[in-house]
C-alpha cells in the first residue's frame, strides 16, 4: 500500500488565478512555507522558503478565489499530482501540484476591492475544513502529528 498526501501550513505567495472548463471550476496559487533552524557548527539561524503550486477544483475553487489573496495564511490537505508535456520545442517536461482535497483559511488579507479588511469566512466544516484541525493561537502541532502517526499506523498494518 501506498500513501500520497501533502499537509501544507503556508502563505499565498501570488494572488489565486480562477479559470473554467465547460462547468468545472479550477483556481490556481502558490504556498510558500518556511523552516527554521540554527546552524550546529556556526550558530548561525538559518531559513529556507519551499514554493508549492496549488490547485483546487470545483466549489471550493470558486470560494477560493473570492476569499483569498497574497499573504493570506491557509491549511491545505491534499495530493500530490505531476502532469507530463511537451514543450513548444518538442522537450519533455513536468509539473507537480498539491491537488487540494481540503482547505482552511487560517489569515485572510485584504479585499481585492478598496483594501479593506476581508470579513473572516466561517466555511461549513463537513466541506472545507479539515476534521481534526483546530486553531487557538497557534496552529496545533500535537494535532498534525496524531493525525501522521494515525496515517502511518494505517500504512504499517498493511506492510
Amino acid at each position: 500500500m501506498s500513501v500520497n498526501i501533502a499537509i501544507l501550513n503556508g502563505r499565498l505567495g501570488t494572488e489565486p488565478k480562477f479559470t473554467t472548463h465547460g462547468s468545472l471550476s479550477k483556481c490556481t496559487f502558490t504556498v510558500a512555507t518556511n523552516e527554521n533552524w540554527t546552524d550546529k557548527a556556526s550558530g548561525e539561524k538559518k531559513e529556507k522558503t519551499d514554493w508549492h503550486d496549488v490547485i483546487v477544483w470545483g466549489k471550493q475553487a470558486e470560494i477560493c478565489s473570492s476569499h483569498l489573496s497574497k499573504g493570506c495564511e491557509v491549511l491545505i490537505e491534499g495530493k500530490n499530482r505531476t502532469s507530463f508535456w511537451q514543450n513548444k520545442d518538442g522537450k519533455k517536461e513536468k509539473t507537480t501540484e498539491i491537488e487540494v482535497t481540503k482547505i482552511q483559511f487560517l489569515k485572510l488579507g485584504k479585499s481585492k476591492d478598496n483594501g479593506t479588511p476581508r470579513p473572516v469566512i466561517k466555511p461549513k466544516q463537513e466541506q472545507y475544513k479539515p476534521q481534526g484541525y483546530r486553531r487557538t493561537d497557534g496552529l496545533s502541532q500535537t494535532v498534525l502529528r496524531d493525525s501522521l502517526q494515525t496515517i502511518m499506523q494505517g500504512v504499517g498494518a498493511y506492510a
